[in-house]
């Protein structure tokens, strides 16, 4: 009797035991540039240190990656630079220069993963952690770069905090909309009666305490900052008439010129 009692309790604390396990693995997201990882959420927490898969993370920052299974070796390079990874050895190779891991990368379930911090440090990406969402950041979308036009005017949202440099010649296609954690863009041709929301939508800038609405809607986070996101979110429905031509080819025009001028983002 004693011994079927011993064999439930340590049935009751496995059960209890793997949730736990499983919950501290997943639900992780990561954002790479200002844009949501496909995959992200396969990254692990362990010893507090977040370890995340080699080739998703290294494609996302725009290397190539090549395992040689020989060697058990991971090799990541773009035109500029090469790394050099070992399964289950805390050296790596960068351009030539010894580097030590501080988590060796291992192999789960068919993929590579290193820690994190390490692989976003040696590609020149700052790296922040949101513990209360479990979100990784790496860099933010004006990593990318700003084509910055000669002729701008400087869009101030003095009540969410943030400028734009929207160029001149836009200023008279755009319709912005304030209102407190939002600023909404329109297309002033597709939009239609200025006194409602009527389609037109280009691009909505948030301020929020969590990214999730990137799971949601296609969107860039522009920058995070103590628990603070800001979120470029798009609309994921069709806003202006495509049977027009002219319609179409103005929103399709702001749509792409938006992409750009997000990048000039600042938190004032």
């Amino acid at each position: 009797m004693s011994r079927v009692i011993s064999i439930f309790i340590i049935t009751i604390l496995l059960m209890v035991s793997v949730p736990s396990y499983a919950i501290e693995e997943s639900n992780i997201i990561t954002i790479i540039d200002g844009e949501l990882v496909e995959g992200g959420n396969e990254s692990i927490l362990k010893d507090s240190r977040l370890i995340v898969p080699l080739r998703i993370i290294s494609e996302k920052l725009g290397y190539d990656v090549h395992w040689d299974s020989e060697t058990a070796t991971v090799k990541i390079e773009n035109a500029e630079n090469i790394l050099q990874i070992g399964i289950g050895k805390k050296e790596a190779i960068f351009n030539g220069k010894i580097l030590t891991i501080d988590v060796k990368p291992f192999i789960k379930n068919n993929i590579t993963y290193v820690p994190l911090r390490f692989i976003s440090e040696v590609f020149n990406r700052e790296v922040s952690w949101d513990n209360n969402n479990r979100v990784a950041i790496v860099g933010d979308y004006t990593t990318k770069g700003y084509l910055e036009e000669e002729n701008y005017f400087k869009y101030e949202s003095l009540e969410n905090g943030f400028s734009l440099k929207i160029p001149s010649e836009l200023k008279d296609k755009l319709i912005i909309k304030e209102s407190k954690n939002r600023v909404i863009f329109y297309d002033a041709y597709s939009h239609g009666d200025k006194t409602k929301d009527e389609g037109g939508l280009l691009f909505r800038v948030s301020k929020t305490y969590s990214p999730q609405v990137l799971d949601i809607i296609p969107g860039y986070l522009l920058n995070y900052d103590s628990g603070v996101y800001y979120i470029a979110e798009f609309a994921s429905d069709v806003q202006y008439d495509p049977e027009d031509e002219v319609t179409s080819e103005n929103y399709l025009e702001l749509l792409n010129a938006s992409r750009n001028l997000l990048r000039s983002f600042v938190v004032e």
